[in-house]
This record gives C-alpha cells, sequence and structure tokens, in this order.
C-alpha cells in the first residue's frame, strides 16, 4: 500500500465527521433564563426581546414557547397566549406546566370544556399540585359536574390539607347539594 499514514489518518477522523452532535453551547446565561429573571422582576420589555432572542436560537423550544405564551398572557394578550401554549404543547406534550396554564386561561376565558381537557391531562402529568385540582373542579362545577368538583376540591385537600380554596369551595358544594336535595323532596 503506497499512502499507509493517509488510510489511517482518515480511519481515524471517521467516526469524529460521522459524529451528530450539536456543536456545544456558550457558557453563560441563556436568553431563557434572561426572559425568565426579567419576567420574574416584572420587567415585561426585557422579557419579551429575550424571549424572542431564544425563540430565534431555538425555534423549536417548548419552554422558550410557553414562556412567551405565559407573558402574552400577563399582559393580556390572551389568543395569542393559547396560540403560544398548544404550540409550546406541539413540541412537548408531557408539559404539566404548559397545559395548567392553558387550562387556566380557558377557564378565565369562559370555555370550561377546553379548561378541564387541559387541566385533567395536567393532573395526569403531576398529581401533587393542588391548584391544577382546583381549577379543574372549577372547570367541572362549570359544566355542571358538581360530583366531579367535590371529588377534584377533596383530591386538591389530600395533597395540602390547608387549601383554604378548595376547603371553602368544597363546603359551598356540599352546602347546595344539601339545599337542592331538600327542596327535591
Amino acid at each position: 500500500m503506497r499512502f499507509p499514514g493517509l488510510l489511517l489518518l482518515c480511519t481515524a477522523l471517521l467516526p469524529a465527521c460521522a459524529s451528530t452532535e450539536p456543536p456545544p453551547r456558550a457558557v453563560g446565561p441563556s436568553h431563557l433564563e434572561r426572559a425568565r429573571e426579567a419576567l420574574q422582576q416584572e420587567r415585561l420589555e426585557a422579557a419579551e426581546a429575550e424571549v424572542l432572542l431564544a425563540l430565534q436560537v431555538e425555534p423549536r423550544s417548548a419552554a422558550a414557547h410557553g414562556l412567551y405564551a405565559s407573558l402574552l398572557a400577563r399582559q393580556g394578550r390572551f389568543e395569542q397566549a393559547i396560540v403560544g401554549y398548544e404550540r409550546s404543547l406541539s413540541f412537548d406534550p408531557t408539559r404539566w406546566d404548559v397545559l395548567y396554564n392553558l387550562g387556566t386561561l380557558h377557564l378565565r376565558k369562559g370555555d370550561a370544556l377546553r379548561a378541564a381537557r387541559c387541566l385533567e391531562r395536567a393532573v395526569e402529568l403531576r398529581a401533587d399540585h393542588p391548584g391544577s385540582f382546583n381549577n379543574l373542579a372549577k372547570a367541572y362545577y362549570q359544566l355542571g359536574l358538581p360530583e366531579l368538583a367535590g371529588a377534584a376540591y377533596e383530591e386538591a385537600l389530600s395533597i395540602d390539607s390547608d387549601n383554604q380554596i378548595a376547603r371553602e369551595n368544597l363546603e359551598l358544594l356540599r352546602r347546595s347539594a344539601a339545599a337542592s336535595g331538600r327542596s327535591g323532596s
């Protein structure tokens, strides 16, 4: 063989050329981290600028779309926020926090059926979040399902026995059921 060194070099470089790993990322806070920090500090314009930069860098980031949707919701741009939450879920349907936020937004807009669907999925993914059960109970109640609402409030109380919202609403449900039971006889 005339070029054994060249063959050895090509053989050694072949695995490196075939690597599909992305290049290493820069060290330091990411645009997404800076956006979260700005949002926590109520610096909405800075948060929006950073999350948009994050989406330019990673347009398929479920976390970035979810954060942008939260920012839009905080600004009162509810329809756009719904689209953002749905986009986030299209990239990662297991984001319980996005499902919770989307369900809560649907509840706020008066769409109890969509709210219940989102919140049911949220509690399937994270069964230890009392807020999800509180809002699921509200959605069930609005749908005319007081028994399911009561069960959701009871679940919220089993997670957090100090949950005043669940305790008060469960008591109201029980009183209403008792009153309707008496008036129906």
